[in-house]
């Protein structure tokens, strides 16, 4: 007599499947967001090398800092939709954009003060808990 196979065990697979193309869609929109956001916060950044370092306060780090208040602002909203689901299952496609806004805050924090900004304030400014 030959096994059959439950063809319940397709229907299931194929309702996780499906589950998880909805988080991964509505995980999606906020990190376009995020990402076209940090576009926008390296482009700014990116003038730093052809404007005069007295012009550097109003033409680049101003600019720069509402860009990343920008991206913070979407990375909360990412981060309460983002905690709803496993973090180790989706965090891989968050990564790269968040590396990103880390360095352009690195880079201001450097500009204004000359000083490598601490993962306390680094917390701070995000908004999140820092281990």
């Amino acid at each position: 007599m030959a096994a059959t196979i439950d063809p319940q065990i397709f229907t299931d697979l194929q309702s996780k499947i499906d589950i998880d193309t909805t988080i991964r869609e509505q995980l999606k929109t906020h990190i376009e967001t995020l990402s076209k956001e940090g576009r926008l916060t390296s482009s700014i950044l990116a003038q730093i090398h052809n404007v005069p370092t007295t012009e550097l306060p109003a033409r680049v780090l101003q600019p720069a800092t509402q860009a990343i208040q920008a991206q913070i602002t979407t990375l909360q909203s990412l981060a309460k939709a983002a905690s709803a689901h496993p973090f180790y299952k989706w965090n891989t496609i968050w990564q790269r954009d968040v590396q990103n806004l880390l360095s352009s805050l690195q880079l201001v924090a450097w500009l204004e003060t000359s000083q490598l900004i601490t993962l306390e304030n680094v917390g701070s400014t995000l908004g999140v808990p820092v281990n």
